[in-house]
């Protein structure tokens, strides 16, 4: 809700990973209301907008909360058209759990602990695509990567992430071919592995 364009202009200027985590915790307005947070979904759209025009590349993260109290199904509906409609890259989903003490454990329409499941794995399942789609169309693309270390899977030899992918979170990228522990590497993606990435060397490394 305090986005500004000199926040986003600093941002341009400065040396930092284009990563943006902006937890919007939800996409209908009832809802946001409801859970007191002082942003409308109109307005978290275009934040997201903003920065994505201003910073090529960016990787935009997020966490959505269902089964909020007073979540019907049409503000579970306009969830999901915020979600396809903005297209995060990277998404966590988490069902509303009540603790003592807090205001929401005394609000009306508690939501069935059944229908929040069944609307979390909704949300995923759409995340789901998203991901495919993105990924899909990076193979043939060139990418910097941290190399983090031999990879846990006997397929690959090496694993590493790029500036979109943030440690123990997000997806990883499995890389063949000889590669430098600690160092980045200049790859090109040849695979999808569901949400990881599957890359070899180009040409060039990147330094550091």
């Amino acid at each position: 809700a305090h986005v500004n364009d000199r926040l986003i202009a600093k941002w341009q200027r400065a040396r930092i990973v284009p990563y943006l985590d902006m937890p919007v915790q939800h996409g209908d307005d009832g809802v946001l209301r409801a859970m007191r947070r002082a942003v409308t979904a109109r307005r978290m759209k275009d934040v997201v907008r903003d920065f994505r025009a201003a910073i090529p590349g960016l990787a935009v993260r997020t966490t959505v909360l269902v089964g909020f109290p007073g979540e019907t199904e049409m503000a579970f509906q306009n969830l999901l058209e915020f979600l396809t409609d903005v297209g995060f890259d990277r998404l966590g989903v988490f069902t509303y759990s009540p603790e003592e003490g807090t205001p929401s454990v005394t609000y009306a329409d508690q939501v069935d602990p059944e229908v929040a499941a069944e609307r979390a794995a909704a949300v995923q399942e759409l995340q789901d695509g998203v991901v495919w789609e993105r990924h899909q169309a990076l193979i043939g693309t060139e990418h910097d990567v941290l190399v983090d270390g031999r990879s846990e899977d006997p397929a690959f030899t090496w694993e590493g992430r790029t500036a979109g992918q943030a440690p123990e979170i997000d997806g990883i990228v499995y890389l063949r071919g000889p590669f430098e522990p600690g160092r980045f590497a200049r790859i090109r993606v040849v695979e999808v592995e569901g949400y990881e990435l599957v890359g070899e060397r180009a040409l060039s490394v990147a330094g550091v």
